[in-house]
């Protein structure tokens, strides 16, 4: 995998086709903060952010055409997942959630039951991701965990773990599942949702992300610099922090030596201990 794309604030995307050694900035039709992108292929792609924006590229991220787009409901979308060039789902704040079949030509706004906490109230919704067996997962405020069998047909609540906010879900090549979040708190479930099991590590800064590459290594990001890596599927995580204390927002793998974190002062090209490399 040779190209890159990250998108920021005043609906910057940066576009890298040397494997994030150089950035061209794309022309997008929004200044509204864009909060996460994704490909369902090589030339089709989403992003979307604040003001309830989403924009579209069919050219790998070269251009982009706005599908979405209302202010008015003050209602942030946080990610965005495609099954193929037709199927998605954006979700964002107070338990946004809308579905496309089209591509994004059309985006209907669906009311989940699930949705209506009487405890907690409409949660915030940071992330989907898709699991084993075709299986849908959501994430987001106050602990809500959630998973659908049918492609959001229908949605199930999973155990709290905890009622902290998670800000995402790393589903692991054995099909396990990692949920981070506030002040370092990371949960794993083997049992695709059932149950979970707290994984204590020695930090209290938020995690935000999280990444597996190839080898089995996993890489987790968050706020102040924090960086954790495991290689036995998350049971456990090494912990290193960068002394220039950057919150993080991503990561992902480059190669098996070395990978790209975004977050505060742009991209970092650094190695598996997170940090710059020269």
């Amino acid at each position: 995998m040779n190209t890159f794309v990250t998108v920021g604030e005043r609906g910057h995307i940066l576009v890298s086709k040397d494997k994030g050694h150089s950035w061209k900035q794309a022309k997008v039709p929004t200044r509204s903060m864009l909060t996460a992108v994704f490909f369902a292929n090589s030339t089709h792609g989403w992003a979307v952010g604040h003001d309830a924006v989403i924009v579209h590229t069919q050219d790998g991220g070269e251009s982009w055409t706005r599908q979405f787009f209302a202010p008015e409901k003050e209602q942030p979308f946080f990610d965005v997942w495609f099954k193929d060039a037709q199927f998605g789902i954006a979700v964002g704040a107070y338990g946004l959630f809308m579905i496309t079949k089209d591509g994004g030509k059309q985006w209907q706004e669906q009311d989940y039951e699930i949705l209506e906490n009487p405890e907690f109230g409409r949660a915030h919704l940071y992330c989907i991701v898709e699991g084993p067996d075709h299986k849908l997962f959501l994430c987001g405020e106050s602990g809500f965990l959630a998973r659908s069998n049918d492609y959001s047909e229908t949605w199930e609540a999973l155990e709290r773990p905890y009622i902290g906010t998670f800000f995402n879900l790393l589903v692991t090549q054995q099909g396990n599942l990692i949920a981070m979040g506030l002040r370092g708190n990371i949960y794993r479930s083997v049992d695709q949702g059932g149950t979970w099991e707290k994984i204590p590590v020695d930090v209290t800064s938020n995690i935000n992300s999280g990444f597996q590459r190839e080898d089995g290594t996993i890489f987790l990001s968050g706020m102040t610099g924090i960086f954790l890596r495991s290689q036995d599927e998350g049971k456990q995580f090494q912990i290193f922090k960068r002394p220039d204390r950057i919150g993080i927002s991503s990561v992902i793998s480059i190669d098996n030596q070395s990978l790209l974190l975004v977050g505060e002062g742009g991209i970092h090209h650094v190695n598996s201990d997170g940090m710059n490399i020269k």
